[in-house]
Parts: C-alpha cells; structure tokens; sequence
C-alpha cells in the first residue's frame, strides 16, 4: 500500500493544485470576485496538506500560486506571487503537520495552519513593499489580511467538510474492495495452492494440520470475544490479549518480545501500525480478521505470510468518523525503529489527551 499510497497522494495532489488553477480563475473572471476576498486558492491548499501529508501540501503550496500566475496572470509576480507562495506554503506544511500526522483534531489543525500562515502573508508583504521603495505601515500590512476575512469563514465552513467526505469515500471505496475480493476466486485458488504446497513438503503435512488447527482456535477465540491478539508458537497459543487496538503488541514489544519471533499472529485488526510492530518483533505469519491494504502490503514486501478475513483501505478511529490516529502517526514512515517510537509517543499523547 506504501506506493499505492503514494500514487493516491499524487493524484489527489494533481487534481487540487489543478481546482487551485480553475477555482481563482472563474471566481475572478465569471464574477468579478477580487482573490484577496475570497481566497479560493487557499482551499485546495489546505486539502493538500490535510489529506496527503504536509510534504505534498508543502510542494502544492508552492506549485499552485506560480502555475496560476504564469498560466492565468494571478497573482501578479509582483507583490502578491511571493505573498502567497510563503502563505500557502505554510498552510500545507503545517495543515499536514497537525491533522494528517493525526496530532489535532480538524479544527484546531485548521487553526493552527491559518493563523501562521496569515503572519506570513503580512511579513512577506511588508518585505516586498519596502523592497519596492513602497511606503509600509501597520494599516497596510493589517489591510492586506482584513480583505480576506470572507475567505477565512469560507475555509473554516468547507474544509472540514471536504476533509471528511474525502474520509468517508476513502472508507465506502474500502469496503466495495473488500466485498470484491471476497468474491475473487483466483486469490482464493492462491491461497488454497499455497497451503496445499506447504502441506505437500516432506514431514510438514501433520505439522501444518497443527497449527491450521490452533490457528482455528485463536479465531475463535477472537470470535468469542475472548481474545483480540493471540500469539501462537510451536502450533500452541503461547499468549493471547483482550486489549483495543495496537495496545496488546505495545504490552508484548515492551515486557516479552522474544515470543514475536518466528511467530504466527492472529489479531483482531491489523492496520499498517500493528504490522511495524509485528515487523520489528520479527512474526513471520500474521493472519487479521480485519487488515488495512497498507497492512498487507508493508508485511508482503518484508517477506511475511499475510492472510485476512477482509481486508479494507483504512482503518477507522473508534467513533467512525475519521482515521485510526495510530494510523496517522505511521502513514509515511516505513523504518520499524522509527515507527515503534513514533507509536509510543502517540499512545503518551493520547493518554494525555483522555485525563
């Protein structure tokens, strides 16, 4: 899922920088509408960031307003072209930063990109017009920020709403995915050659019953609601856990990891943090009643066996309306070190958050 991730980014990047292009655009030549009221380049900007991560709303707050001034004369090189280059470029970075990286929730994120992005826009300004032997005062920098007061209640009303509908089609896609490859008999007939090869190895036929055997219980278990994680070890249970979300592998990685190795793993859910950790504590078969696509594929490229009950884009938050936050936290990081630490700082975080 890493680089369908990524090919998803790039495309949701390319279609905002070009509604970043045709927005301003219309508004300003269907309606007359001046750029500085509405800021309809803004929008797509702040999308960027809040839904690719803060390098592509970096990289689209740069590209948007130069591709714009050059295709459409708006905005102007001068003043107003470098204005918003540093403006949007923050709005981006920092939109990716607080609310991709699942630091804040929407509006806070939206906050704490806007108002930055804002001392930037009068800063630059200010810069460019004495550079321009221009007179600068305090009324002229706070002038070019009140004009777009419009503009701001807009991003504030659309933005979380195109944040979250985008969400909510990510996870309705999902979910038509997964019932599709329920019905998809070559991955099946793939799944059922493999173990048929597996059990047809010499001496491995009894052992390989075995732990199908075991690994049948453990899906029991979780079906129960007896277990949630369930460690499995020479075709025994060696460990199972009740815990929510990634919780029961951070109490295994911290106080007993040798037992992850060369394990087979039958968990509740498994999104791509679970896989980092499982990665790192060196389980070789991870089997997920529930598995995200990015799941699959990190534990696919390291070599492991992967198998699902279904298998869905994202994984959710636990009230359904947005993405895991332990998911946020590891969506751009690949190295299990780096991802290990990035999860326990995000579990503090959230303990934090919840007294």
């Amino acid at each position: 899922m890493r680089q369908n991730s990524k090919t998803r980014n790039m495309a949701v990047t390319g279609m905002l920088v070009a509604a970043g292009l045709i927005i301003p655009f219309i508004t300003g030549h269907a309606f007359g509408v001046p750029g500085t009221v509405l800021l309809p380049m803004h929008l797509p900007v702040y999308l960027m960031g809040m839904l690719c991560g803060p390098l592509y709303g970096l990289i689209g707050g740069i590209i948007t307003p130069v591709l714009s001034s050059i295709l459409t004369g708006m905005p102007a090189p001068y003043p107003m072209l470098p204005v918003m280059i540093g403006e949007l470029a923050v709005y981006g970075l920092l939109g990716g930063l607080f609310y991709h990286s699942g630091k804040l929730k929407i509006y806070p994120a939206l906050l704490a990109a806007m108002i930055p992005g804002r001392i930037v826009h009068g800063i630059i300004f200010a810069i460019m017009m004495f550079a321009g032997s221009k007179p600068v005062t305090f009324a002229s920098v706070f002038a070019s920020n009140i004009d777009g007061i419009p503009g701001t209640v807009i991003q504030l009303i659309l933005v979380p709403v195109c944040v979250k509908a985008f969400e909510k089609l990510m996870e309705r896609e999902s979910k038509q995915e997964a019932e599709g490859q329920m019905q998809n008999a070559g991955i099946q007939d793939m799944q059922t050659q493999t173990r048929q090869a597996e059990a047809e190895k010499p001496g491995q036929a009894e052992a390989a019953d075995d732990l199908q055997a075991v690994r049948e219980q453990a899906k029991q278990l979780i079906a129960e609601g007896k277990a949630s994680f369930v460690v499995i070890r020479q075709n025994e249970i060696v460990y199972q856990d009740l815990g929510n979300g990634i919780r029961p592998i951070m109490k295994v990685m911290e106080n007993n990891r040798e037992i992850l190795f060369d394990a087979v793993i039958v968990d509740k859910i498994v999104g791509k943090a679970a896989a980092i950790l499982l990665t790192l504590g060196g389980a070789s078969d991870i089997y997920g009643e529930l598995m995200s696509r990015s799941a699959e594929d990190y534990l696919t490229e390291r070599g492991k066996k992967v198998s699902y009950g279904r298998c869905i884009q994202v994984i959710s938050n636990r009230t359904g309306d947005g993405i895991c936050p332990m998911e946020r936290a590891v969506a751009e990081i690949d190295d299990p070190v780096e991802g290990y630490e990035k999860l326990k700082e995000t579990v503090k975080q959230l303990s934090r958050k919840a007294i």
